[in-house]
């Protein structure tokens, strides 16, 4: 995880020429920024452009105290509720889109249940295979927006859980 935000362009070779692959300058706002490696790309093809690090996107992560609690008499379980607050601040002049990924925990342990409990499934895709969350939203000029991101483990009370 990065709380960096990244620069992406994305655009398509208009020219009848073949672009050879070899190392590019990236300038933003007129300045050199960094050199990336381009691929070779066929006449009209589409090209994605990682540029560097945006120093104008702020980025923070918060994490607010975990609940913890039991259920169930039976089968006796504990949960753990772990909530976080992604901000994002575009401290440019214009409107951005930008994509926001973080990941649910997962396991192959069938006793420990992973519920997503916010967002809802409206707001965000989520990948089968790595469980990854994406935003995709416009942040208008100078806006700071709040993502919360939560979610709750249950598993049995024979378990210890620990989340790096």
């Amino acid at each position: 995880m990065s709380l960096n935000g990244y620069l992406k362009g994305v655009t398509t070779n208009s020219s009848p020429y073949t672009l050879l692959s070899g190392t590019m300058s990236i300038f933003i706002d007129n300045f050199f920024v960094s050199t990336a490696e381009l691929k070779m790309t066929s006449p009209y093809e589409r090209m994605d452009l990682y540029l560097g690090i945006d120093s104008a996107i702020k980025v923070d992560y918060v994490k607010t105290p975990q609940t913890q609690g039991s259920s169930g008499i039976i089968n006796k379980k504990k949960n753990k509720l772990y909530a976080y607050t992604i901000t994002v601040k575009n401290n440019k002049e214009e409107t951005i889109k930008a994509v926001i990924m973080d990941q649910l925990p997962y396991t192959t342990d069938t006793k420990i249940k992973v519920t997503l409990q916010q967002p809802t499934l409206d707001e965000v895709t989520i990948t089968d295979r790595n469980k990854l969350i994406r935003w995709d939203i416009s942040i208008d000029s100078r806006e700071e927006i709040k993502l919360p991101f939560s979610y709750l483990i249950e598993y049995p009370e024979n378990k210890v859980i620990d989340l790096i």
